[in-house]
């Protein structure tokens, strides 16, 4: 049983125990006063009988009875009743006016005691007059006979008095009752009931459902603090919906960063990281994670040594990640907070920095390279121009001088055509819808004649109708590039063109039935002066970048190249866009 309910309980418990032990109170009162009055009586009674007495006694001596029963008579209108008895128990003179229908009183308590000289008073039901009374029998020694004396009064008054405080006692006793059987309907109606259903509201609202509206009772003392908890609950509420959305916000914007961030604690425990931090560094960030499980070991080395020593420290950081280098720079700088040490570590990610600096670096030395051999071949034709006078001499160098400037045009040119492809308002390009099998005839009007030159045979397959939005001559660009491609390097016989549809996507097929492509190179067939076969592209003048300028193409209609091969059978090239 709860508290709460305990006092609930004991509280009409404690008043019926007080109204209780008021009216044993009263009842011990009631019989103290009793007892009390009736000893009172018995003195009184007794002074009366030895003032009686005092009268009697010389009428007896004289013998004049008749006396003595008209001096008894005379005590009619009084209360006190005498009685005179000689020693055989009879009734000589009463109050009464016929002393003869009395019974013998010989066998009387008082009496016996009085005939045997000791006075005495009793206190009984008298059957003749049918009340209580109280008897005092006094002994009375006259010319050597003894009598007995005896005076009675009613305790009618007395018996009134205490019924009466009786009577007032059981009304008290049942308006108390009444009471305790109110206020206990009161407790459990207006105080125990509403209480119980405030704690349940109260109970649900701290265990986080805050939508729990508070039960008010109509009236009663609970019906304020009902209110007030309502009150309460609806400021928490907004209170926390403030919080919460402030928190909410704080963590998109912490988890939005780029950069990852880390809190470590004392011991190295994590306390707070954002996404990027766990993509980063490789952990689940709903599970526990320790520094001393970095799967960098200088940097684990670092955090434990700023957390000890309070210096910060600045550091780039290399490390495998699925077979590729990762590079990330971290900086680390400890936090106080009342009296606790705590690590902070940000980290950026630098791995694609690095790629973008040594795909510089590549890049120019690849320009410069492919520069430098027509360069160098011009340079040398035009010194041996200079010097020659032979005219079949001059006819040879002259034929060097324009294929390699034709070459170094051509490279110029592709060069050119990336740079425009790879800025960031190529997709803003002036757009149309336009079929695909428009463009295709166009390209094919294009190459027919090269086809033909170069021994190949030129076939169609599903030429559909497809629409889509696109620049027509960045699309006939793409697929003459694929077109020079396969002549120049497949050592094929066929070429396949086909335009086909998945799903929401259209697809230009340029296939042939060359060497095809061994499959290491097919991941990095698009890249930028990648070659399968460095020495044979030079020499067909390939300038290496045709099929990187296919990508960027298909990028910048929202879709991509693919190439798929097998040795000895062929390539096939695969544009594939959506549909618009």
């Amino acid at each position: 049983m709860k508290k709460r309910d305990s006092l609930f309980i004991s509280l009409p418990i404690v008043i019926g125990i007080f109204i209780a032990g008021f009216a044993y109170f009263l009842f011990w009162q009631i019989s103290k006063f009793e007892a009390s009055y009736l000893l009172e009586a018995k003195k009184n009674i007794a002074q009366e009988a030895e003032l009686a007495s005092t009268i009697i006694t010389p009428m007896l001596e004289k013998g004049e009875f008749s006396q003595i029963s008209e001096f008894s008579r005379t005590m009619k209108g009084h209360s006190l009743r005498l009685t005179l008895i000689d020693n055989t128990g009879k009734v000589v003179a009463d109050t009464k006016e016929d002393s003869g229908i009395f019974d013998n009183h010989k066998d009387r308590e008082e009496i016996k005691s009085a005939l045997e000289g000791q006075p005495a008073t009793a206190v009984r039901y008298s059957t003749s007059l049918s009340q209580r009374m109280i008897y005092h029998a006094m002994p009375l020694d006259c010319n050597g006979e003894r009598y007995v004396l005896r005076s009675a009064m009613p305790t009618a008054e007395v018996g009134r008095n205490i019924n009466m405080a009786r009577l007032n006692m059981f009304w008290a006793i049942l308006f108390g009752a009444e009471i305790v059987i109110f206020l206990s309907y009161y407790i459990v109606k207006k105080i125990r009931k509403p209480l119980i259903k405030l704690q349940q509201g109260v109970n649900e609202i701290a265990s986080g459902n805050l939508d729990r509206r508070i039960d008010i009772p109509e009236d009663g003392v609970i019906r304020d603090l009902a209110m007030d908890i309502s009150v309460m609950t609806e400021q928490l509420k907004k209170q926390l919906s403030k919080v919460t959305k402030e928190r909410n916000e704080r963590m998109a914007l912490f988890n939005s960063m780029s950069e990852g961030v880390l809190l470590f604690d004392f011991e190295g425990c994590l306390i707070r990281s954002n996404k990027a931090a766990a993509e980063l560094l490789g952990f689940d960030n709903e599970k526990p994670y320790q520094l001393n499980r970095c799967h960098i070991p200088q940097l684990m080395e670092e955090g434990f040594h700023t957390l000890k020593s309070g210096e910060s420290f600045e550091k780039e950081f290399c490390f495998q990640k699925d077979l590729q280098d990762v590079f990330l720079f971290v900086r680390g700088s400890v936090l106080h907070n009342e009296g606790e040490k705590y690590l902070l570590l940000t980290v950026t990610d630098l791995t694609n920095l690095r790629k973008l600096e040594a795909f510089r670096s590549d890049f120019i030395a690849n320009v410069s390279h492919e520069i430098k051999t027509p360069l160098t071949c011009i340079t040398q034709a035009a010194e041996a121009l200079n010097e020659t006078t032979v005219s079949e001499n001059r006819e040879k160098l002259v034929t060097i001088l324009k294929k390699n400037t034709e070459r170094f045009n051509n490279l110029v040119k592709d060069l050119l055509s990336l740079a425009q492809l790879e800025k960031p308002d190529a997709v803003k390009r002036e757009m149309g819808r336009i079929s695909l099998d428009i463009i295709l005839d166009n390209v094919i009007s294009i190459e027919q004649q090269r086809i033909a030159e170069c021994g190949f045979e030129l076939q169609t397959l599903d030429m559909l109708p497809l629409t889509v939005c696109a620049d027509a001559d960045l699309l006939e660009q793409a697929i003459i590039n694929l077109i020079e491609n396969a002549l120049r390097y497949s050592n094929g016989k066929t070429i396949t063109l086909s335009i086909t549809q998945e799903g929401t996507n259209a697809v230009v097929m340029v296939k042939d039935d060359g060497i095809g492509i061994p499959e290491e190179h097919l991941e990095r067939i698009f890249e930028r002066f990648y070659r399968v076969d460095k020495s044979r592209s030079r020499e067909l003048g390939g300038t290496g970048l045709g099929l990187a300028i296919v990508k960027h193409i298909a990028i910048v209609h929202r879709g991509k190249a693919e190439v798929s091969s097998q040795l000895g059978v062929g390539a096939e090239f695969r544009i594939i866009i959506p549909l618009g």
